[in-house]
């Protein structure tokens, strides 16, 4: 199915329900610095918080797998970059993760997304740039163990993370129990790739996700 049709098919509706998810206040519509938008009383309210209440107004009015209608971005705090999917890459690198990028543009757009099963700390991830969701690459060895790559149609189990937060924003995948590290050793074209490969969080595991 061509990119476009997909990204229509998963988000679609999303733009006609929008208001279910996040209706904007004068307190509220602002994004703030620190990586949190206000809430309805300009208390700063958590990307987390925010994108849980709205996948929770949402749910009852949605598919079964559904995204949020705002994209977000992830930025390494170790170094800076946002993560980018290289879809300029081929073969089995094809649309690897990677904290490398100074700017945002299509590449370093992701939205949040869920399906059937998913508790209210699980989150799937779906790239804007060609509408695949992203996949932890556990059948992969040695230094590309777990890779993080947009390349999959349909979710299933390495397709799901669970989003922490704890002053920065960690991902675990709920496959292999891994964090989701920035391999910040790496050089090349993989400098700074995404792997689920982590069992404590240091600074190359830790994140900010932050609305466009």
């Amino acid at each position: 199915m061509p990119v476009s049709k997909r990204l229509q098919l998963v988000l679609g509706t999303l733009l006609t329900l929008a208001t279910l998810a996040w209706a904007p206040t004068a307190a509220s519509a602002a994004p703030v610095a620190t990586g949190t938008r206000a809430g309805p009383v300009g208390a700063p309210v958590s990307i987390l918080a925010q994108a849980t209440a709205q996948r929770q107004a949402m749910a009852h009015a949605l598919a079964a797998t559904s995204c949020l209608a705002d994209p977000v971005t992830i930025r390494s705090t170790s170094n800076g970059r946002y993560v980018s999917a290289e879809l300029g890459y081929g073969g089995s690198s094809y649309a690897m993760l990677r904290a490398r990028a100074t700017a945002v543009g299509p590449w370093e757009k992701f939205y949040l997304c869920w399906g059937d099963g998913y508790s209210a700390d699980q989150w799937a991830l779906l790239a804007a740039g060609n509408a695949d969701y992203v996949s932890a690459e556990l059948g992969y060895t040695g230094s590309s163990y777990a890779m993080l790559r947009a390349r999959a149609t349909a979710l299933g189990p390495w397709e799901k993370f669970r989003w922490l937060t704890n002053g920065n924003d960690e991902l675990l995948s709920v496959q292999n129990g891994r964090y989701v590290s920035a391999e910040l050793g790496y050089t090349g074209s993989s400098y700074a790739m995404l792997r689920a490969r982590a069992t404590a969080i240091g600074p190359w595991e830790q994140f900010t996700i932050s609305y466009v």
